[in-house]
């Protein structure tokens, strides 16, 4: 049972890519993540530092009392920023996205294998190629948020890598 070189190339393809995706929305999760984990951390000690601004300058002069009132302000204006931003809803779809694309990332390397190994046909590699492209992008699509083009680059490389050492002899 041969499969032919189009459907070899094309889920080899696909293996690259979704390699590089997972790590690629991997990366971004962990990110968004962080820069949500340091939100939460600056707007609690803001906090703590107001209110031991406000209890140690209640009765001092005016200019103290409005070093408290900036303090208040600038931890107004955090609050907002993270509820505008919202990195952890970010965050949560790259993290659950990087694992959706692994998911089908095994399948598609037991596709390979058997390939490899001559145990499938090409109509029938050509029938799961299929049936797992739609699942990826009907996964993947709804993921609009910008192309971190960097992150990108450098997942690709390593995707590469990892594919290649897997799988090359």
């Amino acid at each position: 049972m041969a499969v032919s070189d189009v459907t070899r190339g094309d889920v080899w393809e696909m293996m690259l890519d979704l390699e590089r995706q997972v790590r690629y929305y991997g990366t971004l999760a962990d990110r968004f993540g962080l820069r949500y984990r340091v939100i939460r951390y600056l707007l609690l000690m803001g906090i703590l530092a107001e209110g031991g601004v406000l209890y140690a300058f209640s009765s001092e002069p005016l200019w103290l009392v409005l070093v408290g009132g900036g303090l208040g302000l600038a931890l107004g204006i955090l609050t907002v920023f993270d509820a505008v931003t919202s990195y952890a809803e970010t965050s949560a779809v790259f993290r659950t996205t990087s694992l959706l694309c692994d998911d089908i990332k095994v399948e598609v390397e037991r596709l390979w294998r058997d390939i490899e190994a001559y145990r499938v046909d090409d109509d029938r590699a050509e029938e799961l190629y299929s049936m797992l492209m739609d699942r990826w992008i009907r996964w993947t699509q709804r993921v609009t948020l910008e192309l971190h083009h960097h992150d990108n680059v450098k997942a690709a490389k390593e995707a590469y890598k990892v594919v290649e050492a897997r799988y090359v002899p």
